[in-house]
């Protein structure tokens, strides 16, 4: 069954997802991101820096698929950040708090585990990917507009 759900550990490659979340401050979406990623045995990190948080998760490719269904469309995004501002102001920008920055594979893994990682500056978040070897996923998810979906 352990097979079934996670693959074998000893694959060639291994599956990366880059996700960038406008706000990442809710305490229950935070937890439904840290607990279903460590659930699926996924490794990588959460970077919430100020006015941007990014999600990069390695891993098989069915555990992979079940974590983008949580965060594209079973994690209502919208609804966490009104609970907090209790206004409707912003709600054009709200409507897209996650989205897919960049998917690929990797020959193997930069992360050993999953972390959550707290920063003040952009220049701090930025030093968590390059102390991994991988500062180009937070250029990446700087660098995104809508427009390129």
């Amino acid at each position: 069954k352990e097979r079934k759900l996670f693959e074998d550990p000893n694959t060639l490659e291994t599956i990366v997802f880059v996700y960038k979340i406008n706000d990442l401050s809710h305490p229950q979406t935070r937890f439904k991101v840290d607990v279903n990623a460590q659930e699926n045995r996924l490794t990588g990190c959460v970077v919430i820096a100020e006015g941007m948080s990014l999600v990069a998760l390695e891993g098989g490719s069915k555990p992979i698929k079940r974590y983008g269904k949580l965060m594209l469309k079973r994690i209502n995004w919208a609804a966490a950040v009104v609970d907090e501002t209790d206004g409707d102001e912003n709600q054009d920008r709200l409507v897209k708090n996650c989205v897919l920055v960049w998917q690929g594979s990797v020959a193997k893994p930069s992360f050993n585990k999953f972390l959550v990682h707290q920063c003040r500056t952009e220049v701090a978040a930025r030093k968590v990917f390059s102390d991994a070897g991988v500062a180009y996923y937070w250029d990446l998810a700087v660098n995104f507009t809508d427009d390129q979906i």
